[in-house]
């Protein structure tokens, strides 16, 4: 987690931390606008970061996977 805060502060200082998101900044400026309008609500993020499962490196068995799924790792 340490080195994608450093990645994100780092892009930050130089404008470019909607790149996390996506290469268009206007996307993610759409986005971030839907996102103001609705009252911040951080419960599941609590509890997603007590699961162990959230915190394994779960690239070994994407080859099982028969879904499409958005796997983010710390690699």
């Amino acid at each position: 987690m340490t080195s994608f805060l450093n990645a994100k502060k780092a892009l930050g200082k130089k404008g470019l931390s909607y790149k996390i998101l996506s290469h268009n900044k206007s996307s993610v400026n759409i986005v971030d606008k839907i996102d103001n309008e609705i009252p911040r609500n951080y419960n599941f993020a609590q509890n997603a970061f007590q699961m162990d499962d959230y915190w394994k490196d779960h690239t070994k068995i994407t080859k099982q996977i028969d879904v499409p799924v958005l796997i983010i790792t710390l690699l």
